[in-house]
C-alpha cells in the first residue's frame, strides 16, 4: 500500500479519537460546526466512517466491518475497526492493479486508494480545525498528493450544485497541509469562511436540479479523465499551476511519484518451483493468499506454490488420478480441478488410459473435497475422454470441456452435472504423434455477454452463447493461434492471453493476445512474447498484475523420465 494511504487512514483515526463529552468553547465537540457547511464534527466523522466502509467493501475487504451510525460511545471503536479493514483491503496482493467499482465508476484499485487518501487529507484537516487539534499528516504525504488533487479539482465543475465552494489562496509560506486546501477548493486555517460543501440543501428548485444533473455529468467525465491519467501515469495539472505555467516546484509531481514507485518495484523474475515429479499442466493464482495452485499429472494432487518457489501439497484426494485443469473460484472460496488419466500417474490404470473424466470442488482454505463428479457416467459411450479445462460463470455454474469428444459439460454449484453441448464444430482434428489423436478442445473461458470462448488445439476459437448453445460458431481470427493451443487467461479488458505449446515444433512457445470485436464474432491475434521452453502449457495471473506462463516438464513425464521441478515465467500480454 502507498504510504500516503496508510498515513491518511491512521491519522484520521487519531483525529477521530476525541472524547465526545469534552467541551470546546463551552460546547460539546460532537456539535461543533466543521469548516464543511452543513456538517458538525459528529456528522463529519460519520461521513468519514461511511466513506471508509464503502471503500473497504469496494476493495473486497475480508475483515468484518462495523455497522454504520454507531452510538456515541462506540464511535471511536467503529472508526478504528473500519480503518483497519480498509488498510487491510488495500494491502491485499494485487489490490491496486485490479479493477473495482467505485462511486465514480470502474477504476483501478490505485485510483480508489488515491481518492480515499484525498478524502482523509481534506476532511482530516476539517476535523483538526473544528476540534482545535493539529492535523497529524506528515509534509511528505501532503506534498505527494498535492499535484494529484490539484489536477482533480481542476476538472471539477464550479457554481451552483458543485461539490466545492469557491477556493481561497493561503499564504505561499504556509505549511504543506495549510496549502493543501487551495487544491481541494478549501480555505486556509486563517480564513473562517466555508471551505467546501457538505450535504446538499433539501428541495432544490427545478433549475437547480437541472444544474445538478449537469454537475453529475461533469463529475463523471472528470472521473473518467482521472482514471485515464492515473492509468497512463500522467499527472493532472490545473490551468495556471506550476506544472502548466512552466515554473518549477519543490514538490514531487504525481507522474514523477508514479514513475519512482514503479521503478522501485522489483522486475518479475522466473519462479523456479522445487516440486519433484509434480508435472503440472495447469495452474491458477489466488491474489488473497499470494499463492499459485498447480495440479499434478503424476501424483493426482494440487500443490500450493509461493512466489519463492516453495511447493507444498494442498489437495490430496484419492479420487483424483491426474489433476489437470485448476481454477481458483474466489467468489465461492473453492478450487475446481479436472480429473484425467493419461496412463502415466501413480494412480493410473496403465492398461486403460483416458477412461477417467471428472471435476472436483475443494475448499480454498482447507483443501477438503466439497464434491467430485464422474462425467463419464453421463456419456456411457465407451470412448476415451480428457477434461482439459474448466471455467465458471458469475452464477457459479462450471463448464468443462472434453478434449477427446465434442462435449461440453455443465456442473451446478452442488456438483450436479449434465451435458451442455455436443457439436461437431468442437470435434478434434489435431494429432500429437505417440500421444493422442483427434485432439479438440484444449481451453475455455467464460466472457462478457454470457458466452464461452473455447480454444481448439488446431488454433481456432469457437464462441458458444450460453443461452443458445446450438448457435455456436467459429470466431473469425485475423490469424490462427499456434497449434496446439494449450492454455488461456481472461485479461481485465476482456481480451484473452493464450499460450501455444511448441510440443510439435520444438520452437519457443508463443504468448498471444486475442482482442475481440463484434461480441467475439471476430478477434485480432498478435504475438506478445515467447517462452524458451517449448512445452509450456498454461498462462495465469500473478502477483501485482503480472502474467506467468507454466512450463511443467511434461515432455519428461510422457518420456517416463524424472523431473526435479517446474518453472513460472513472467510474460508480456500487450
Amino acid at each position: 500500500m502507498w504510504p500516503s494511504g496508510r498515513l491518511a487512514v491512521r491519522s484520521s483515526d487519531r483525529l477521530a479519537a476525541w472524547p465526545p463529552d469534552r467541551p470546546v468553547d463551552g460546547r460539546r465537540k460532537a456539535t461543533v460546526r466543521s469548516p464543511c457547511t452543513d456538517w458538525n464534527v459528529r456528522q463529519m466523522v460519520d461521513h468519514l466512517l461511511a466513506g471508509q466502509h464503502t471503500s473497504a467493501v469496494v476493495m473486497g475487504a475480508r475483515r468484518p466491518l462495523p455497522a454504520l451510525g454507531p452510538a456515541p460511545g462506540a464511535l471511536k471503536k467503529a472508526f478504528r475497526t473500519s480503518a483497519a479493514a480498509l488498510v487491510a483491503a488495500f494491502e491485499e496482493p494485487g489490490a491496486l492493479e485490479r479493477t473495482v467499482r467505485a462511486p465514480i465508476g470502474e477504476v483501478p484499485g490505485a485510483v480508489a486508494l488515491r481518492l480515499q487518501t484525498i478524502e482523509h487529507l481534506v476532511h482530516g484537516w476539517d476535523l483538526a480545525r473544528a476540534i482545535g487539534q493539529k492535523a497529524m499528516f506528515d509534509e511528505a504525504t501532503v506534498e505527494r498528493e498535492t499535484e494529484f488533487a490539484r489536477g482533480l479539482t481542476a476538472l471539477m465543475p464550479s457554481g451552483p450544485g458543485a461539490p466545492f465552494a469557491p477556493s481561497r489562496t493561503p499564504p505561499d509560506d504556509a505549511p504543506a497541509l495549510d496549502r493543501w486546501p487551495r487544491c481541494s477548493d478549501a480555505t486556509s486555517p486563517s480564513d473562517p469562511h466555508t471551505v467546501h460543501r457538505g450535504t446538499p440543501r433539501p428541495q432544490p428548485s427545478r433549475g437547480t436540479r437541472t444544474t445538478m444533473k449537469k454537475t453529475k455529468l461533469k463529475i463523471t467525465i472528470a472521473g473518467a479523465a482521472l482514471v485515464a491519467a492515473v492509468a497512463t501515469g500522467t499527472a493532472l495539472a490545473a490551468n495556471g499551476s506550476a506544472a502548466g505555467s512552466g515554473s518549477t516546484s519543490g514538490s514531487t509531481s504525481s507522474s514523477e511519484q508514479t514513475r519512482t514507485e514503479h521503478a522501485e518495484q522489483k522486475t518479475p523474475s522466473v519462479i523456479k518451483a522445487d516440486g519433484s515429479d509434480v508435472f503440472p499442466h495447469s495452474l491458477d493464482f489466488d491474489a488473497r493468499s499470494n499463492t499459485f495452485f498447480a495440479g499434478s499429472l503424476k501424483h493426482g494432487t494440487v500443490s500450493a506454490v509461493g512466489p519463492d518457489g516453495k511447493v507444498r501439497t494442498f489437495i490430496d484426494d484419492p479420487e483424483l488420478v491426474s489433476a489437470q485443469a485448476v481454477l481458483v473460484d474466489r467468489e465461492r472460496d473453492r478450487i475446481l480441478v479436472s480429473n484425467v488419466d493419461y496412463g502415466t500417474a501413480d494412480r493410473s490404470r496403465k492398461d486403460a488410459p483416458f477412461r477417467v473424466a471428472g471435476v472436483g470442488s475443494y475448499d480454498l482454505k482447507s483443501g477438503k473435497q466439497d464434491w467430485c463428479v464422474d462425467l463419464t457416467a453421463l456419456t456411457l459411450d465407451g470412448k476415451q475422454h480428457l477434461i482439459s479445462d474448466v471455467t465458471v460463470a458469475p452464477d457459479g455454474t462450471a463448464y468443462a470441456v472434453d478434449e477427446l469428444t465434442p462435449t461440453v459439460f455443465r456442473i451446478d454449484r452442488t456438483g450436479h452435472a449434465s451435458v451442455f453441448l455436443r457439436n461437431d464444430l468442437l470435434k478434434g482434428t489435431l494429432d500429437i504423434p505417440d500421444l493422442l489423436n483427434g485432439v479438440g478442445m484444449s481451453a475455455v473461458e467464460w466472457v462478457e455477454g454470457n458466452q464461452l470462448i473455447i480454444a481448439m488445439a488446431d488454433g481456432s476459437l469457437v464462441r458458444v452463447p450460453v443461452k443458445q448453445p446450438e448457435k455456436a460458431q467459429e470466431v473469425k481470427l485475423s490469424a490462427p493461434l499456434g497449434p496446439p493451443t494449450a492454455g488461456m487467461r481472461l485479461l481485465k479488458d476482456g481480451s484473452i492471453a493464450a499460450v501455444s505449446s511448441g510440443l510439435l515444433t520444438g520452437k519457443p512457445a508463443p504468448i498471444q493476445r486475442v482482442e475481440p470485436r463484434d461480441g467475439w464474432k471476430q478477434a485480432t491475434v498478435k504475438v506478445t512474447d515467447t517462452v524458451e521452453d517449448p512445452v509450456t502449457s498454461d498462462v495465469t495471473a500473478g502477483p501485482d498484475g503480472t502474467t506467468y506462463a507454466l512450463s511443467g516438464g511434461l515432455a519428461d513425464l510422457f518420456a517416463g523420465k524424472p523431473h526435479d521441478g517446474f518453472s513460472l515465467t513472467p510474460v508480456k500480454t500487450d
